[in-house]
């Protein structure tokens, strides 16, 4: 009896291991592999690039976790933050637009200024602290500047902005007007750029009563350049993107910087919504004299929302 109680425990490892598991690697960062450690029933392998074994990851290690610590730079929404953001110790926020929904665990610096730029925000920290920014840091704020106001064109921009960017441009030691005209062009891509990448590179999420929309923002220096087909398929690149988000719609808002105007493109399923907010056209609508999303497109489509809601619908 003795001899076969002990069989089991003569079975070779081999017999009963697995070959394959899941492994994680040191560079991922633990906002990735949480939830596979979390339903992990034992710690996991971290294997280097070589198949190396390196150590074990557990359910235990996340118990001690520390916080990433953040500060957040030009904006004060959740929605528009980092992943992991509601798990991370947040610092200061630093920026320019409305104040919205982002929570802290405690008190935190806001340096939040009525201005075109959070660039000059900084730029103005530089000097309340007593101190210069290199010549080189001069000149990515100063890029930063004259991109986010349109070289100091759009609404947005302030009497403190020009001041800035012409201290900014001295620092860098540049010409203001030649240095804002040639970062405007580099950032045109209206016409190579990947469609669905261009969408997505500058959209941000809104919030309305219920309705959750987004708006995205490519800015030229010649809208002229914008062909039929090159609309169309910025347009299903909206389309393809409201859908997989989730949004209730979404708006494309094409600005010629030099002339000051924007076409707006919509995706709604919603036609008649579509129309209150922007118009429907396939070839979108022209609006003269817009070229910004927070002080100009979007108290717009507020108001043309609240007109909607409010209005009788026919049965």
């Amino acid at each position: 009896m003795g001899l076969i109680a002990q069989l089991p425990m003569a079975i070779p490892v081999s017999v009963i291991m697995s070959r394959e598991f899941p492994t994680v690697s040191p560079g991922q960062s633990l906002d990735d592999v949480r939830d596979l450690v979390t339903r992990s029933p034992h710690a996991l392998p971290v294997v280097d690039e070589s198949g190396k074994l390196v150590g074990t990851l557990s359910k235990a290690n996340l118990l001690g976790e520390q916080k990433r610590l953040l500060i957040l730079v030009d904006h004060f929404e959740r929605n528009q933050s980092v992943p992991g953001v509601e798990r991370a110790e947040i610092l200061e926020i630093i920026d320019h637009h409305r104040v919205g929904n982002m929570e802290t665990f405690q008190p935190v610096r806001v340096d939040c200024r009525p201005i075109g730029s959070t660039a000059s925000i900084l730029a103005a920290q530089f000097s309340e602290a007593g101190l210069r920014p290199s010549p080189g840091e001069a000149l990515l704020l100063l890029g930063a500047l004259v991109s986010d106001t349109l070289l100091l064109t759009s609404p947005t921009a302030t009497p403190g902005d020009t001041a800035l960017a012409k201290r900014l441009a001295r620092r860098a030691r540049v010409g203001l007007q030649e240095f804002g005209r040639e970062v405007l062009r580099q950032n045109d891509e209206l016409a190579t750029a990947n469609p669905d990448a261009l969408v997505l590179r500058d959209l941000k999420e809104f919030q309305h009563g219920q309705i959750t929309y987004a708006v995205a923002q490519i800015e030229t220096v010649d809208l002229a350049i914008l062909t039929a087909d090159r609309r169309d398929a910025l347009m299903a690149s909206l389309a393809m993107a409201r859908r997989r988000l989730g949004y209730a719609f979404a708006v494309l808002m094409l600005t010629d910087v030099f002339q000051s105007e924007s076409l707006l493109l919509i995706s709604d399923d919603d036609t008649k919504r579509a129309t209150a907010l922007v118009g429907a056209s396939p070839e979108g609508h022209l609006v003269c004299g817009m070229v910004s999303r927070k002080k100009q497109l979007i108290p717009m489509l507020l108001v043309a929302l609240d007109s909607y809601d409010s209005s009788p619908k026919k049965k």
